[in-house]
């Protein structure tokens, strides 16, 4: 069975977002978490929707390629 909560490190680990960065989420609300003692744990639920809503406030993908002429003009 997966983990309900996770620990800062298993969300910096599951996600690629640093830890430092992690804590500043929590702290704007943006990320939600719960203390347990003198820990933070974050749901593995909420940390599934922060992820989506990043997605979702970055909009579509897109690639800008700069011409080759502009690169060697550099």
């Amino acid at each position: 069975m997966d983990k309900l909560l996770l620990t800062v490190e298993e969300a910096e680990d599951a996600t690629a977002i640093c830890r430092s960065k992690l804590y500043v989420y929590m702290a704007s609300g943006a990320l939600r978490s719960v203390k347990i003692g003198r820990s933070r744990r974050i749901a593995r639920a909420d940390l599934v929707d922060f992820v989506e809503r990043l997605r979702a406030e970055q909009g579509p993908y897109e690639v800008h390629v700069q011409p080759l002429a502009a690169m060697s003009a550099a």
